[in-house]
Formats: structure tokens, C-alpha cells, sequence
């Protein structure tokens, strides 16, 4: 996209600042419409990739970019008189759409590197019966559409569903069809969420964020009732959910459900604790004078993983300490459950402890990595500078009495000035050596 917007600002302005011949005229409108092709092929491609043709197409920069791609297009159709072909107009929009190929190719470099965000859920939702109380029910997973998941929460919802591969639209079924904000459901699926507890009329929702093998995270929301629970992922969950099902005929198995998830969370967070461990101590291993070229990425990578699993389980521990102490409340709550809480509180404190540990031992490491680096990086600037005050005293004589001393008023020979020169050289090169600069 860069070459093509430096060809596209190239073809078009050539023409308008220099003088060209009609063999080169031509040759111009013909790379100009190269470049109007391939941006034309990217639109479609792009447009066939879309998971929301219509959404693609209202975006304010996709309808520019039809504008101006299209505008060119005036100049074939027939009738059009030649004056129109060379107008102002159309040199604008060749202006334009170079400007705005530019635009498009830097926030792609600026962005080219950085952690890319998964592509927003396509195809059907998927949607899955965890536990239910009919006669004889068994835990298996078993599927349902999505009509029939409106249904259960249109009626007496009991057991418990999820669903997953949420598109927008389903996100506002679900909103309209629980009466929760849209806003509340995205921001708890969200890429950057964390644990939350947020009570309401009919249901309470609490959320959280599964730590995934690849150092990722998987959002989960959870909506509870006093029969049921609706848990929520945005993209596709795996095929068989990790879950501990509760049986519903439990006392107060929506609490035992949320347990079971938080025991799965944490279980999920200790593994990542402990395999960022494992890395730091190879990290540890490295001579600090030696520091490989992707050291500084493993260890900011590392600390990003270890720094957001704490962070979660920080939050945690404050939510289930207030479930545990009665500040909060969760549907079928008794005593049992609230020691079962504060077992999992004590859990999810003793692993922040641990992940605090890593974290500090990681920044120790960077910091000596840094200082390594730092005083190697000033050792060559001291000796750069010290080679450039050398330099400097050959420079200003040089300058001060020319390359060559004869017919010049000083009374001085070429040889005596080397002699000068080398003494002061040889002086300031003691006086650095007295210092300490050079070692």
C-alpha cells in the first residue's frame, strides 16, 4: 500500500509539473489506472472477507474509499466530453485518493508488529446444554440453536446453558432477551475485561478471564439465577468445556457452578505462574553482558502475561473476600458456600503472592539486563568522545594555519608543528589514562 500511494501521488502529478509528451501522458494515465485496479481488488477483497457486508460498507472510510476509486471511472463512460476528462475535479480526487493511500499505509506500519486483536466471531452461534434437571439428564454436553436458547430465557430458565461465537446481533438478542446492557455484556467479553461481580433485579452477572496456553485470554461471563446460569464466551469455547458441572439438583448449585469455574480459572492462572517461572529461570541463566537480541521481547512479553494474571487475581481475591464476608451477595448463598468462598479467596491470594514474586524477580532481571547494556552502551560514547578530542587538536591546528606553511607569517616548520600536535595529543591521552576513562 505504500509503493502503490507513492505511485498513485507519482502518476498524478507528473503531469501537472513538468512537461511531458503525449507518449509519456499516456504511459502515466496507463500506471495511474494500474493503481486505481489494485485498489479496486483490495476493496473487493476485503468487502468478500467482511463478516458484515453491510457494516463494511457503511464504515465512513470504506464508502471515501468507494468515492474515490468509482471517480475515475467518470472519465470512461461515454458522452463525456474531454474537457471533463482533465478537469480540476478529477485532479483532486487523484490527489486524494493518493493522500489517502498514504494515510492507510502509515497507520499500517504503525501498527505492523504490535499484538494484533482476533478477528470479531463469524458463522452461527454456538450454543450448548451444560446441565439441565430433566428426568434422567446426564452433565454431557449436549447442542441446541439459538431459538431455543431464546426460549429458555423467555420462559422459567433451569440448568445450564452456553453459548459462544457471538456476533454483535447476538449480543443485542441476548441484552434484549435479560434485560442487561449491551454495554455491560461487550465490556465483560471484551479482549480487555476483567473480574466482576454486578448485582441486579433478575440476575447477577459475574465475570472473569480464562488464562489460555498461548498467554491469551478467554472472557467469560457468567449469568446467574436462582435455577440457572447462562455463561458467555465471545469466540469459540473448545470442544468439550473444561467445566466441573454441578448437578442441579444440588442445593445451591448456581454458587457450586461459579466455584467450579473459579477453581478452573485458578488452576489456569497457577499453570501460567508456574510456566513463566520456568522461563525466568532459563531467563536467569543468560550471561548479563550477553544479552541474545530477543531478550528484551521474551522478558516484556513475560512480564506482560505475569503483570495481567496478576492483576486478575488481585481482583479476584477482593470479589470472593466479599462474597465470603456477606458484603456481596450470589443467589442460594449459604454458609457452606460462603467457607467454600473464602477457601478459594485464601487460594486466589496465595497464587497473587506467587505471581508477585515472578513479577519482581522479572523486573530485577530487566533492570540488571538494562544497567549491562547501559554501561556498555557508555563505555563506547566515553570512547567516542575521548577519539573525538583527540581528533580535535590536529582539526584546529589544521585549520588555524593551513595545509601548507610556506609564505605563511609563522615561524614555524611542519615538523615542529607535528611535534606540538603529538605532545598535546599525547598529554590529553595521559590525562584520560590518569582518570580512568580508558578502562
Amino acid at each position: 500500500m505504500g509503493f502503490l500511494a507513492l505511485a498513485a501521488l507519482v502518476f498524478g502529478l507528473t503531469p501537472e509539473l513538468f512537461d511531458v509528451s503525449p507518449d509519456q501522458h499516456r504511459l502515466l494515465t496507463a500506471g495511474e489506472w494500474i493503481v486505481v485496479v489494485l485498489f479496486a481488488l483490495e476493496y473487493a477483497v476485503h468487502w468478500v472477507l467482511a463478516p458484515s457486508k453491510r457494516a463494511y460498507m457503511l464504515d465512513p472510510w470504506r464508502v471515501l474509499d468507494l468515492v474515490i476509486i468509482a471517480a475515475p471511472l467518470v472519465s470512461l463512460l461515454p458522452g463525456t466530453p474531454d474537457a471533463a476528462r482533465s478537469s480540476p475535479v478529477l485532479r483532486v480526487l487523484r490527489l486524494a485518493r493518493a493522500v489517502l493511500a498514504g494515510t492507510r499505509a502509515s497507520t499500517r506500519l504503525r501498527h505492523h508488529g504490535a499484538a494484533s486483536t482476533r478477528p470479531a466471531p463469524q458463522g452461527p452461534p454456538i450454543v450448548t446444554r451444560l446441565a439441565s434437571d430433566e428426568p434422567q439428564s446426564t452433565p454431557l454436553e449436549r447442542p441446541l440453536d439459538w431459538a431455543a436458547l431464546l426460549a429458555w430465557l423467555g420462559g422459567t430458565p433451569r440448568g445450564w446453558l452456553h453459548a459462544s461465537n457471538l456476533e454483535p446481533a447476538r449480543i443485542e438478542e441476548l441484552a434484549r432477551a435479560t434485560r442487561i446492557s449491551r454495554q455491560l455484556i461487550e465490556t465483560a467479553l471484551g479482549e480487555s475485561s476483567y473480574p466482576r461481580l454486578e448485582p441486579g433485579p433478575k440476575w447477577v452477572t459475574f465475570s472473569l478471564a480464562l488464562p489460555q496456553p498461548d498467554g491469551g485470554r478467554e472472557p467469560l461471563l457468567m449469568i446467574l439465577g436462582d435455577e440457572c446460569v447462562l455463561s458467555l464466551t465471545l469466540y469459540r469455547s473448545e470442544a468439550r468445556t473444561p467445566f466441573v458441572v454441578p448437578p442441579p439438583a444440588l442445593r445451591a448449585w448456581p454458587v457450586r457452578a461459579v466455584l467450579s469455574v473459579l477453581r478452573q480459572a485458578l488452576g489456569r492462572h497457577e499453570e501460567l505462574v508456574n510456566r513463566c517461572e520456568r522461563e525466568l529461570r532459563v531467563l536467569e541463566d543468560l550471561p548479563a553482558d550477553e544479552s541474545p537480541r530477543d531478550f528484551f521481547e521474551r522478558t516484556f512479553a513475560l512480564r506482560k502475561r505475569i503483570g495481567a494474571s496478576k492483576a486478575d487475581l488481585l481482583r479476584l481475591r477482593g470479589i470472593l473476600r466479599s462474597v465470603a464476608e456477606g458484603r456481596r451477595a450470589l443467589p442460594g448463598l449459604g454458609e457452606e458456600e460462603r467457607s467454600d468462598m473464602a477457601r478459594v479467596a485464601e487460594d486466589a491470594d496465595n497464587l497473587h503472592e506467587t505471581a508477585d514474586g515472578v513479577r519482581e524477580a522479572l523486573l530485577s532481571l530487566l533492570d540488571l539486563h538494562l544497567n549491562v547494556s547501559g554501561y556498555g552502551m557508555n563505555r563506547f560514547m566515553r570512547l567516542l568522545a575521548i577519539v573525538s578530542a583527540l581528533a580535535l587538536v590536529p582539526a584546529v591546528v589544521g585549520g588555524l594555519m593551513g595545509m601548507n606553511l610556506v609564505d605563511n607569517p609563522w615561524p614555524v616548520t611542519l615538523p615542529q608543528v607535528g611535534f606540538l600536535v603529538f605532545i598535546i595529543m599525547v598529554s590529553m591521552l595521559y590525562t584520560f589514562l590518569a582518570k580512568g576513562w580508558l578502562k
